[in-house]
């Protein structure tokens, strides 16, 4: 592959297997064009086009990008960049109201953890969104709410089977998420005068 009879013959080939969807094999091929020229833009673009076929638009734009810092005037890669910004513009998009939907399904079910999740992972997708704020907000306190009695109920149960270590822990954790229940109070200090004896 030391002349450009044999680089072209390379890029057919590779051009040639992504076309017959052997992208694994289309790969190889400009890997080993790039490993003998590293600053082959075709090759690199070929894999670009690769994983655009295999929409892993991430890895495209990236190729597309290291195309363009080679060879700015390169138009199929700027037209291929253009459009796999769009799809990925899409695909934020569709990601934001998926995990948004998600979030209000799980916090209407009472699934306050995953909802939090949820809205968070929207969140990082648009900042800017008011109600998903609000949303966050929401949930958060009814967190804050429901975290303590949940602890608290975990002390019962390890109380049940005698556990009183394990169920001094949880009900010390239900009292320093809500200080002034009065429950978990009662029961810490239940448990911890039977720790003692």
């Amino acid at each position: 592959m030391k002349n450009n009879y044999g680089i072209q013959k390379w890029h057919s080939h590779g051009a040639l297997l992504c076309s017959s969807e052997k992208y694994a094999e289309a790969l190889e091929c400009y890997d080993k064009i790039l490993s003998y020229y590293p600053d082959d833009f075709l090759a690199v673009f070929g894999k670009g086009m690769v994983f655009l076929k295999l929409k892993e638009y991430e890895k495209a734009l990236q190729c597309f990008n290291s195309v363009l810092n080679m060879n700015p005037s390169y138009i199929p890669a700027i037209k291929n960049k253009k459009q796999v910004e769009e799809k990925l513009k899409k695909q934020e998009s569709e990601n934001y109201n998926k995990f948004s939907k998600l979030g209000v399904e799980n916090y209407k079910q009472g699934n306050f953890e995953k909802a939090l999740g949820y809205f968070e992972k929207a969140f990082e997708i648009n900042p800017y969104s008011g109600t998903l704020q609000k949303n966050i907000e929401t949930t958060r306190l009814k967190l804050k709410e429901i975290l303590p009695i949940r602890w608290n109920n975990k002390g019962v149960e390890y109380y049940k089977v005698k556990n009183y270590q394990k169920a001094f822990e949880c009900f010390e954790k239900a009292v320093k998420l809500n200080p002034n229940f009065e429950s978990a109070l009662k029961n810490k200090a239940m448990v911890q005068k039977l720790i003692k004896n």
